[in-house]
């Protein structure tokens, strides 16, 4: 999309680029002033939503704003890009690995529970009924 916008993709590809700017009626939208384009509609059943034409523009609209910045050169929106997608991905992993260990300390509680409960059902000579 970067490529898109600087005119240095194939014409192919750049149709499929409308600043939201660019289409009149549209100049006063929030969305064009942050460089935003405009995603075409597509049926929600079928490919619609892997198209170039749909997937690009979506993409290139939940960039961050520092991202989308016209005056930034092709090394520096590769470097940041970089950074936003790694730093994403990091934070992916320390949710998941959360996940992962609240529900690991959820399991050991539970052991200690039933645990617990075979221990004073021995010694008072009781039978355990699980709830």
């Amino acid at each position: 999309m970067y490529r898109c916008l600087r005119g240095t993709a194939p014409s192919y590809l750049m149709d499929s680029c409308t600043l939201t700017a660019d289409v009149t009626g549209r100049q006063h939208l929030r969305s064009a002033t942050q460089r935003k384009l405009i995603v075409p509609r597509y049926r929600l059943n079928g490919f619609g939503r892997r198209r170039f034409a749909v997937a690009g523009p979506s993409t290139w609209n939940s960039l961050p704003d520092s991202l989308r910045d016209p005056e930034l050169s092709v090394n520096t929106f590769k470097h940041r890009l970089k950074i936003y997608i790694l730093r994403a991905w990091a934070l992916d992993i320390v949710l998941s690995m959360r996940y992962i260990n609240l529900h690991f300390t959820c399991l050991l509680i539970k052991d200690d529970i039933q645990q617990t409960r075979h221990t004073i059902a021995n010694k008072h000579k009781v039978k355990v009924i699980y709830s």
